[in-house]
């Protein structure tokens, strides 16, 4: 993703993720326990290159195991985008990916 270029998403699309992403979530106790070793990553804050950047140094999200701590969205150029692409790793590797909810992710502080 270079530049100001931004993605296009579908409604229909993205309803459907977030409620894929939803049942993943419920699915997954209060407490989780993450196995080592893990790649802890925090505050992306809508930074797809960097998160691009992480994953191309680190390892695949289904090779590697992420913990991320939150704040995935605000300040950033592309929150959409890395909201989008953590929560299809979700989905699609749950035992890989791990996400915490982050102050950012608070409708409070992230009103639209």
């Amino acid at each position: 993703m270079a530049g100001s270029t931004r993605m296009e998403y579908e409604l229909p699309d993205l309803h459907q993720l977030l409620t894929m992403a939803k049942a993943s979530f419920q699915k997954v106790p209060t407490l989780v326990e993450v196995p080592c070793p893990v790649n802890i990553c925090g505050d992306i804050h809508g930074q797809y290159g960097d998160l691009m950047r992480i994953f191309a140094s680190c390892g695949l999200p289904f090779k590697v195991r992420y913990l991320f701590l939150g704040d995935y969205v605000d300040r950033g150029r592309h929150p959409l985008e890395v909201i989008v692409l953590l929560l299809a790793c979700k989905i699609q590797f749950p035992k890989f990916v791990f996400l915490l909810r982050g102050n950012h992710e608070l409708f409070h502080i992230n009103k639209i």
